[in-house]
């Protein structure tokens, strides 16, 4: 055989054996986005997440968690820490923070951020996450204090979220 036509031969073998494996990446990367392993449903668009819409079909299963971060955004606002703790922390988040810690923690926040002005309702946005073969279920708000604008997220287990395991804020960045 001609080096040449040998050479074609090896290389368009090696192409197809890549051309192959990058189908394979291409379908396995597909079906994991379908099965929902990282996924998020919101009202709003990518331009303005800070939008209020009636919540979806699709998103309906949520609404009890779509209340639970209302109702402690509205205790937050009137610095009613305790309820939040005693009524809507996990035993498990209980065990990583204090009373104590939690009501300094958001002081503290405030002291920096300035008082709760407003949010809406029913702006949503919902995560799902898997971490460590738990299911996560994230409810994101968008909460706009007199200093700047945060985002709180509420985490609950998704296969028992009557109340949250975990906790963060962070500042909302303006999009371009």
């Amino acid at each position: 055989m001609p080096m040449l036509v040998y050479f074609k031969y090896i290389t368009g073998e090696l192409f197809m054996n890549k051309f192959i494996v990058l189908i394979w990446i291409m379908f396995i990367s597909i079906f994991s986005c379908n099965l929902g392993t990282n996924s998020s449903m919101s009202s709003g668009t990518i331009y303005d997440d800070d939008i209020e819409e009636p919540i979806t079909d699709s998103a309906k299963k949520y609404e009890y968690n779509l209340n639970v971060s209302n109702a402690i955004i509205d205790s937050l606002k009137v610095k009613n820490y305790k309820t939040i703790y005693n009524d809507i922390f996990s035993d498990e988040l209980k065990k990583r923070i204090t009373f104590e810690n939690y009501s300094q923690m958001m002081d503290n926040a405030f002291k920096q951020v300035g008082p709760i002005i407003s949010y809406k309702k029913l702006q949503w946005n919902f995560k799902f996450t898997s971490e460590e073969g738990r299911n996560l279920l994230s409810s994101i708000k968008i909460v706009h204090h007199k200093n700047t604008t945060l985002y709180y997220t509420f985490v609950f287990d998704k296969d028992n979220s009557k109340t949250i395991v975990g906790f963060h804020f962070n500042e909302k960045t303006l999009k371009k």
